[in-house]
């Protein structure tokens, strides 16, 4: 059934994959914002997949893979609105399938933080993603080497960035707030986090 999306809708993406028989599961949020009437609910996405899901670094699937082990496997690419309606999810082929750094792989259970950064204070103003996807290398004992975190600068920087479908239609990325959708803020800004932590759901195999 179709359904149309007005400015202001959020979408989730999720980036789905493998490593290491690890489930790897990484959420992007973005408001659609458009001077223009509302749009159908789909096409919106199969324009948002063209720009988010290709190979090249200049998209956030591309930096992504950049960034990660060659023995990382992308499953999907799933697009679901989540307000002012939740529909149906959407998954996408992705346009890499696999990591592109050749080295030894750390443990599955050591990662680091990607913050989130915004305007606003308070628990709502920050958020992140969790990267689990480290080579031996990445680190020295707790801390990331200075080569782990310039091997995330160019996802760190598409994390921030607006995507453009066409004149006056941008997804702009945002901090998600679960409890109030309308109130989430705009990201402003990534930095990688230097330490590294082990995150004992995965050292016991539990989670994503």
């Amino acid at each position: 059934m179709a359904y149309v999306v007005a400015s202001g809708a959020i979408i989730e993406v999720s980036i789905r994959g493998r490593y290491q028989g690890q489930r790897i599961l990484s959420l992007f949020h973005y408001r659609y914002i458009s001077t223009s009437p509302p749009a159908d609910g789909l096409d919106t996405i199969n324009a948002f997949n063209l720009k988010f899901n290709t190979n090249g670094a200049g998209s956030l699937l591309g930096a992504y893979c950049q960034a990660a082990p060659e023995d990382y496997t992308c499953e999907e690419v799933v697009y679901q609105w989540l307000s002012p309606t939740r529909r149906a999810r959407v998954p996408k082929t992705p346009a890499l399938v696999a990591g592109s750094r050749a080295s030894d792989p750390a443990p599955t259970n050591i990662s680091i933080f990607i913050e989130k950064l915004s305007d606003v204070a308070g628990r709502h103003g920050h958020g992140g993603l969790h990267w689990g996807l480290l080579l031996a290398t990445d680190y020295d004992g707790n801390t990331l080497s200075l080569g782990g975190i310039a091997n995330l600068d160019t996802l760190r920087t598409r994390m921030v960035e607006s995507i453009n479908l066409e004149f006056g239609v941008d997804m702009v990325p945002l901090i998600f707030n679960r409890v109030a959708p309308t109130d989430s803020v705009e990201v402003t800004g990534t930095v990688v986090k230097e330490g590294v932590r082990t995150m004992h759901r995965r050292t016991v195999g539990l989670g994503e």
